[in-house]
């Protein structure tokens, strides 16, 4: 008997040395960034073993590094049973729960993970992410700018410490760390979002634009595998195709201009399609647009560029569309190449895109100076009204006047991360020419109170105190809407001028104050202005924008407002901004020109 029990000692010994080498090897190989080879090698120790729980460790590290989350939760799940003093797995396990959105679940496994003695960058970036994600930016920027002391020129803390100072309205802080993150990584996101931000940056210019998103183009397009142009003509006999691209057709708010022209196009010429990277279920039915039962409907969430690519050329699509540009980054690589006879941006579009695969914008004599047209890497074409002509096919609240006993209200409900520190400055120095007034600002920033608190601390610094604020946050969009019968006058944001928050307010009856910037993205709201015939609101600028806003505020100009308001959408619907024929007629025109 004793023989046999020492051989079956030494058989465990080498089979234990043999575990240990597999383990090592698995673990080198992640240290190396080769995950997949790593996987292999951690499946190859025995759920029998005592060295599983190193085993799944490793294992669930290495699936949460190439992001297949929903399978490393379980393995990390048995390693921690398996080594519960372990704080580096709670780590692990924390931030695949983040990653998938358990935020709450994640911010109790960094805790626990904290009392076995977690500490260091991964743990850091984790918390630090999710105040982040929850989007408490002032914390935001507190905690990223403690983990860019301790652990400097790291692009991710970088590139996260630009993103949430963007979302404060500080953009040219946020451009000056995205390009510094870019410098250490070259990473594709980061140039991604100084692409986005690009044009609403105050400290780029014009040419700078250009290059960014070019640069962008060429990085996407090896990306995408270098594709190709589309070699298909245009048909020459029966109705033009026409594509639409967007993630957004189930949003009314923001696809005012966009039903206003397919609700009048010309079915007798024209067969429309929509590409849909939203639910096509909601579209109908969310209110503004007008199906015909030509239109052709596509759900394209899951298909890849190349895919959907594919499939616009089966639809034999003459035109293609993009309305989407840089808010639906995931699709820009379809652009690198054109998918369709011929290309075009239209609507979200407020500077070049910068892509290859588009050949034609179109936007309005106002948002584009004829000599900025080398700016543009696509041929400019101009529409002979606002390229944002709207119509309002939803129900919204009545237009309600504010009480004469109330304080003479300016108001903006603009994202925050358009209120840039120029905007701030400008109602600063309104409020103080101005009596009797207050400023009524309402976003999603502020409905958290340190927030809150932070932007009235602009104000107090400068001797204006809270009684002249009022500062709300999100709410459901009819409620946000309601606001509205609070503001006497509007104020638009710059550079990154309104465009849907302009049509609201106009609808609403509230005109708005802005004026004509240096770059399209700061001419939307003027153009709109311009379109409905309320030019005497427009400056030409920030301190024109000023002494428009206060002489409104006057009161011969008060009863002037109040008698615009209650007229408001009649005159709206007799102007050109709300002429959606006639958008589509010149849509059209356009359109065909540019396809023979």
């Amino acid at each position: 008997m004793k023989p046999k029990k020492k051989k079956r000692n030494k058989n465990k010994k080498t089979y234990s040395a043999d575990e240990n080498s597999i383990l090592e090897n698995a673990e080198y190989l992640i240290s190396v960034g080769k995950f997949h080879e790593a996987i292999d090698q951690f499946k190859k120790i025995p759920a029998n073993s005592p060295r599983f729980g190193r085993a799944c460790k490793g294992h669930g590290a290495a699936l949460l590094r190439i992001r297949k989350l929903a399978e490393a939760l379980p393995v990390l799940q048995s390693a921690h049973l398996a080594i519960p003093e372990d704080a580096d797995i709670l780590v692990d396990g924390a931030d695949v729960a983040r990653l998938m959105g358990g935020l709450d679940v994640a911010e109790e496994t960094y805790a626990e993970a904290r009392k076995l003695g977690a500490a260091g960058y991964q743990i850091l970036f984790g918390e630090a992410s999710i105040v982040l994600e929850r989007k408490l930016w002032i914390e935001a920027v507190r905690r990223w700018e403690l983990m860019n002391e301790t652990y400097p020129d790291n692009p991710f803390v970088i590139h996260n410490l630009g993103r949430s100072w963007h979302e404060l309205g500080e953009t040219d802080i946020a451009v000056s760390f995205m390009k510094r993150s870019l410098e250490l990584s070259d990473d594709l996101i980061t140039l991604s979002t100084l692409g986005l931000l690009a044009p609403h940056a105050g400290c780029l210019d014009h040419e700078e634009v250009r290059c960014l998103r070019i640069e962008l183009c060429a990085r996407l397009s090896e990306q995408e595998g270098s594709p190709v142009d589309s070699d298909r003509p245009v048909k020459t006999t029966d109705k033009l195709n026409i594509g639409y691209v967007s993630a957004f057709f189930h949003r009314r708010n923001w696809m005012k201009p966009v039903w206003a022209l397919l609700n009048h196009h010309d079915r007798e010429k024209i067969r429309v399609h929509l590409f849909a990277d939203g639910p096509p279920e909601e579209i109908a039915g969310s209110g503004g647009y007008i199906s015909d039962k030509q239109d052709r409907i596509y759900d394209t969430r899951d298909l890849s560029n190349r895919k959907l690519a594919e499939l616009i050329s089966e639809c034999e699509i003459d035109v293609l569309v993009d309305l989407n540009s840089y808010s639906a980054i995931k699709r820009l690589g379809l652009w690198t190449a054109k998918p369709a006879p011929v290309t075009v941006g239209w609507f979200n579009l407020y500077a070049t895109s910068g892509m290859k695969g588009i050949e034609w914008l179109i936007g309005d004599d106002v948002v584009i100076d004829p000599d900025e047209e080398r700016f543009y890497t696509e041929k400019i074409v101009r529409l002979k009204q606002s390229y944002l002509t709207f119509q309002v096919g939803y129900d919204t609240p009545d237009i309600e006047t504010p009480g004469r006993d109330q304080p003479f209200t300016y108001g903006c409900l603009g994202s925050g991360y358009k209120i840039t520190p120029e905007v701030r400055a400008a109602w600063i120095k309104l409020l103080k020419e101005t009596d009797r007034t207050r400023l009524l600002v309402r976003n999603r920033i502020l409905g958290e109170e340190t927030q809150k608190q932070w932007f009235l601390d602009f104000f107090r610094r400068e001797g204006i105190g809270p009684e002249r604020l009022v500062l709300l946050g999100p709410s459901e969009h009819k409620e946000f809407l309601k606001t509205y019968s609070e503001i006497d006058l509007a104020l638009d944001t710059f550079p990154y001028s309104g465009g849907t928050t302009t049509m609201e307010s106009l609808w609403q009856g509230v005109p708005m104050v802005c004026f004509r910037g240096d770059r399209w993205v700061s001419r939307t709201s003027a153009t709109l202005m311009r379109s409905a015939m309320l030019g005497e609101f427009i400056g030409s600028d920030v301190d024109e924008y000023v002494e428009i806003a206060a002489r409104w505020g006057t009161p011969e100009y008060r009863e002037r407002l109040r008698k615009l308001r209650t007229s408001m959408r009649e005159h709206l619907e007799n102007s050109e901004v709300c002429d959606g024929s006639g958008l589509a007629r010149d849509f059209e025109r356009i359109i065909f020109e540019i396809s023979k």
